[in-house]
């Protein structure tokens, strides 16, 4: 296996599951300044300064980790669609 194919899959898994921590953590995201509570969510529950400081880091490396995940992947996908090279060509 080469050195690419194992950075991209473990860039595939980090964002995988970056991805899942924040939607389990965070069910109610987006977060926000509320007039209930300190914070709240769409579901109007009040969450605490250090969850909202939570949800803005995860959403911050979400951010950061996601385009560059896309882009491994659309790399990846490109270099491995392209055809292999005949071997029994007639224009050899």
């Amino acid at each position: 296996m080469k050195l690419s194919d194992i950075v991209a899959r473990l860039v595939t898994g980090w964002c995988i599951v970056l991805l899942l921590y924040g939607l389990l953590t965070f069910p109610d995201a987006p977060l926000k300044p509320c007039q209930d509570g300190p914070y709240c969510g769409k579901g109007h529950v009040t969450h605490t300064e250090e969850e909202y400081q939570a949800f803005s880091r995860w959403q911050t490396l979400l951010f950061v980790s996601w385009p560059f995940g896309l882009l491994v992947a659309f790399t990846r996908k490109k270099k491995s669609s392209a055809a292999p090279p005949y071997e029994n060509s007639t224009y050899n």
